[in-house]
Formats: C-alpha cells, sequence, structure tokens
C-alpha cells in the first residue's frame, strides 16, 4: 500500500547525509561538509521521500555541523520544512574525542575549558538555539558514538554491583564522555550549553551483534539498561539519568 501513499508507522528516521556506500564519517571529518551544496542533490532527493512517503516527521541528524556560518546550512533546514520534517535529533560528535583518547592513550578526556572537547562541545550547544534550526524544533540530542554490546553484555552479571562490565577499560572511557557532557549541560541556563539543559538526551546503543540465540541475551540486556538508568548512589553505573 506504499505506492498508494499509505503511511507507515515511522516517525523518526536517522539520516546520515552522504553517498550510499561510503562510510560514516570519520572521527576526524569536518560535519559542516555533508551540509553544503556538495550534497544538496541528495538532500533535494531523500528528504521528500523521508517526509512524504516515509511520512516520519523527525530527523536524527549525524553529523551536526558545530562552525562554520549559519547560511552554510540553513538551506538544509529549509529543505526539511518544506519535505513536512519539522522535529530533529542533533547528534553530538563525542567519537572524535573517544578516539583521541585511544590515541593518546589517555584514562581521561581533557575537559579543562581551552580544551577541544569543551570548546566543541560549547559550539554544539551555541549552534542548536531555536532562532538557528530555521524554524525546526529540536526535540532531544544525542552522541554520535554507541557502545558496542557484543562485546560489554557478557560481563554483565545479575546484578549491578557484582557485573565485571563497569570494570571494563571501553566502557569507563565511554561513561567519563557521558559524564563530561551531562556535567556542562547541569549548568542550565549559566552552563555552556542552556538550549541543552531542558531537552531529553538519548543514549544510542548498538545491539546489532547481540548474540540474540544466547539463552542468557535478553536478561543481560534488560539489567544493562536497568543498571544504566541508576545514578552511583543508587547502586548503578551511571550520573547521566540523576
Amino acid at each position: 500500500e506504499a505506492g498508494g501513499g499509505a503511511a507507515w508507522p515511522i516517525e523518526g528516521v536517522r539520516y546520515v547525509p552522504h553517498l550510499v556506500g561510503e562510510p560514516y564519517p570519520h572521527p576526524e571529518s569536518k560535519p559542516l561538509a555533508y551540509y553544503t551544496e556538495t550534497y544538496a542533490s541528495l538532500h533535494k532527493r531523500d528528504l521528500p521521500i523521508i517526509g512524504q512517503y516515509v511520512a516520519a516527521n523527525t530527523l536524527s541528524l549525524r553529523p551536526w555541523p558545530v562552525d562554520g556560518s549559519r547560511d552554510q546550512h540553513s538551506e538544509f533546514f529549509r529543505e526539511m520544512s518544506s519535505a513536512g520534517i519539522c522535529k530533529v535529533i542533533p547528534s553530538f560528535h563525542l567519537s572524535k574525542f573517544y578516539a583521541d583518547m585511544l590515541l593518546e592513550g589517555l584514562t581521561q578526556p581533557r575537559t579543562d575549558p581551552s580544551s577541544a572537547f569543551a570548546v566543541d562541545f560549547q559550539r554544539f550547544g551555541a549552534s542548536v538555539q531555536a532562532e538557528l534550526l530555521g524554524g525546526v524544533s529540536m526535540v532531544a540530542w544525542t552522541v554520535d558514538l554507541s557502545l558496542d554490546l557484543y562485546e560489554l553484555l557478557p560481563l554483565v552479571g545479575g546484578d549491578c554491583t557484582i557485573s565485571k562490565l563497569s570494570e571494563a577499560e571501553s566502557f569507563q572511557k565511554y561513561m567519563k564522555l557521558l559524564n563530561a557532557v551531562q556535567r556542562w549541560v547541569a549548568g542550565g541556563a549559566s552552563g555552556v550549553a542552556p538550549a541543552l539543559a531542558s531537552v531529553p538526551f538519548l543514549v544510542p546503543l548498538d545491539i546489532s551483534r547481540v548474540p540474540w540465540t544466547e539463552p542468557q541475551a535478553q536478561k543481560k540486556l534488560n539489567m544493562f539498561l536497568k543498571c544504566m538508568s541508576k545514578s552511583y548512589m543508587d547502586g548503578g553505573w551511571s550520573s547521566i539519568f540523576e
């Protein structure tokens, strides 16, 4: 029935505006390039399909530009609106700073006010202010980096306190990055990203390689979600939901 105009039950689409077959943007890539004239023909093709044929009204965008003039990506928002897509979920380019930690052998991200991480996040917060989105509404925000549960689920135990997952190096690095951005957002109107203070944060999870045929897979995933949603004070693994 789709060809006859019937809407699919899809409200949001994750959109990575580059050619089919290209790899995901490298951590060092410049996100702005994906929103300029070079890819305009793809946007004009894809956005009407998403908004009118699929009938989705929300785009989760990765990557998200934090530099360059507003005019360089305002045309993209106009194309979104004209296609009936009125909501957006921007993705902060966190993968770059995770890659920096790996390349430099760091156990803690650099978070001082002059660090590239802090400066980029402040720019991200400034870039999602309502007046810069061309009439499109930001309904949530996220990051472009997900935990790979294929490696981590086997470490999940029967309780948050006895699980070995929180001892995994990749998990520790990931959580330190997430905790840093949440501290910056927690400042509210006086923080470095006031536009994000009242907007939900979505934690991305890569479940594409979860071995669902294993008997304990679903149980471990449920425990993972439970522990991730509990604060340290409550015996959980995270401060991002406090």
